[in-house]
């Protein structure tokens, strides 16, 4: 393509494209925080059994583990409707190529959903008396202890599955039909090729950036002065006790260090990928027409380091760090997604598609299409405003 991506297509092309990716990146930030929320709080359970057991006391302050106990099935129900968007925009857009990738996987590939209510109850499951956070000490006994690991567990598991299964899918559509015919004639279930690895580290560092930044903004909404956390700390620190203060900025600290670790595997990942790519892949992506979504994700990578690097040391969460690094997210965010699809339309001829592209956006489902967008974001942020309220 010798155009900036989108423009080298069609108008209506490009319009399918931009929505995809549009109501993808909606998807990513709320599939992010169901991935790493899960990872952090299977890691959080699993690493009391090498702490010593204490006296259970109540504390005084709300911590990462309760806020994503709390708000991971939502995350979740949040994370399934945006993907509904995409996953249409992507039927229009490659027809051939995902149809075939899912009838090839198709009774493994169907898994993904009995898969996911399971993993949508698990995230209940966390949320019950016996396996809520505050309980989680090893003075309760061990079999609770291990019954609420094991919830944890089996929570990342499901969503982990999930995220593969999709990697799986978007690369096999991507080969051509020779393989396609050999994997039908061999009845195989799986798809692995040397790229599956490194794609699937580039996603799951991803995750926690956008799920770290969720969590310092819904940290922000819960210390203001109308809420118990900010009264409790202040009491604390009026008193003289500062272990809750001392909590709380350690949780900012190691929220920052997270972040940095994952951007630096990540990208890590990104040049592992880059090794493995095929000639006519780097063609797509290795060229000054996609230069601008690199330097949008280096510079969106350089924007959240530095703001993150400022935001750790802080006692209060600044929203105003809170912005910059969102920005910042967004932008590494887009210049990743584009970078995606780049290689994806790589081993598609969408010049052949751009009549049936014409034909869809001739039916007139947009402009449902949006109003349905706008009415579930305001549903959404309906709900959000009077869970938030219940809060503080």
């Amino acid at each position: 393509m010798n155009a900036i991506f989108p423009f080298g297509y069609e108008s209506t092309t490009a319009w399918y494209l931009v929505l995809y990716l549009g109501t993808l990146l909606m998807h990513l930030i709320l599939m992010s925080y169901v991935i790493a929320g899960s990872a952090w709080l299977a890691n959080s359970r699993l690493r009391i059994w090498s702490s010593p057991a204490q006296p259970i006391k109540e504390r005084s302050t709300i911590t990462i583990v309760d806020i994503l106990t709390d708000w991971m099935p939502f995350a979740l129900g949040g994370a399934i409707t945006a993907g509904v968007a995409p996953l249409l925009f992507v039927q229009i857009l490659y027809q051939e190529k995902f149809y075939t990738a899912n009838l090839l996987l198709f009774h493994r590939w169907m898994s993904i959903l009995p898969v996911l209510i399971v993993g949508f109850y698990l995230l209940y499951v966390q949320k019950a008396q016996w396996s809520a956070a505050k309980q989680e000490n090893r003075s309760r006994g061990w079999l609770p202890l291990a019954m609420r690991s094991l919830v944890s567990v089996l929570a990342i598991g499901c969503f982990g599955f999930v995220g593969y299964s999709w990697t799986e899918n978007h690369l096999l559509a991507n080969q051509p039909d020779e393989l396609w015919s050999s994997f039908y004639r061999d009845r195989r279930m799986f798809y692995f090729d040397s790229q599956m690895i490194p794609r699937l580290g580039i996603w799951f560092c991803g995750t926690f950036p956008a799920m770290l930044w969720i969590l310092a903004g819904q940290r922000w909404l819960l210390r203001t002065p109308e809420s118990a956390t900010f009264d409790l700390l202040a009491a604390d620190e009026a008193a003289g006790n500062d272990r809750s203060l001392e909590k709380w900025r350690r949780e900012q600290s190691t929220m920052s260090t997270v972040v940095m670790v994952s951007l630096a595997l990540g990208w890590g990942f990104v040049v592992w990928y880059g090794w493995c790519l095929t000639e006519q892949e780097k063609a797509a992506v290795f060229t000054i027409t996609a230069a601008p979504y690199w330097g949008l994700a280096m510079v969106g990578t350089a924007i959240q380091i530095r703001g993150w690097w400022r935001f750790k040391d802080q006692t209060l969460v600044d929203l105003r760090w809170i912005m910059i690094i969102g920005a910042g997210l967004i932008l590494m965010m887009i210049g990743g997604l584009v970078l995606r699809e780049l290689l994806r339309v790589s081993h598609v001829d969408l010049g052949k598609w751009q009549q049936a592209h014409r034909q869809s956006a001739a039916v007139g489902g947009m402009y449902v299409f949006f109003v349905f967008l706008l009415l579930n974001i305001g549903i959404a942020i309906w709900c959000l405003r009077g869970v938030l309220k219940s809060k503080i």
